[in-house]
Parts: structure tokens; sequence; C-alpha cells
């Protein structure tokens, strides 16, 4: 048997956290959610991530914090495959979060299904 694949999860909206958390939790797969940029970085500096699922504004300022924790997932663990979602999905947004090194950019909302389909194609999930 390998090892299991850890996944974090970045969003601040536990409503979001709590479905992803329903879909994305089985055997084999570890699941953190952060709802800050500050718990994202916690959970950056202590875990190597497979994969990291990421809304750009986790705040209700107009800041896209998103961008910074690609930044830093990027700077630390370049291995770790990056998904944004994100309901500010503009043309500019898109292309910055490419940019940084994200790996796919979905427009909320979007099914927690979805986005287990493409953990499974990244090779996250076992198919």
């Amino acid at each position: 048997m390998g090892k299991n694949k850890r996944i974090l999860l970045i969003d601040d909206e536990e409503v979001i956290t709590f479905g992803f958390s329903m879909v994305l939790k089985e055997p084999g797969i570890e699941l953190d959610c952060a709802n800050t940029f500050e718990e994202a970085q916690r959970c950056i500096n202590a875990h190597l991530y497979d994969a990291a699922i990421i809304d750009l504004r986790l705040s209700n300022s107009v800041q896209m914090e998103g961008f910074d924790c690609i930044r830093l997932l990027r700077s630390r663990q370049a291995g770790c495959r990056i998904i944004v979602m994100t309901a500010f999905g503009d043309n500019g947004s898109r292309e910055k979060a490419k940019e940084l090194g994200a790996d796919f950019f979905l427009e909320k909302p979007m099914e927690p299904e979805t986005v287990k389909d493409m953990l499974k194609t990244l090779g996250i999930f076992d198919n």
C-alpha cells in the first residue's frame, strides 16, 4: 500500500470546507482545511501537500489572499498541484493564477465532485 495523499483546502466559507470535506475524505487521503491566509501558512509550513484547492478571496476585503497562498506553495512545495476556485473569476485573475503556477482555474459555484474528478486526473485519488 502506498503512502497517503495530503490535500490542503483553503476557503473562508465553512459551508464549502464542510461540503468538500464530505466528498474528499476517504481512506488514503488526509485533508487539512484553512480559512485564512495565516492558517494556510501554518499548514504549508507543517506539511507537504500533493494538492491544494485555493479560493482567491479569503475575507470580505477586496484583497485576494489566494494569490499569496499560491506564491507560498510554489516557493516551498513546487510539486504540489494547485486548483484555484473563485467567485471572482475574470481573465486577469485567471492569467495571474496561471502565471503564479496554478494548474487549474475554476469558477464558483462548482460541485465538490468536479474537483474530485480533477484530482483523480492528477493521480491524487484512485480511479
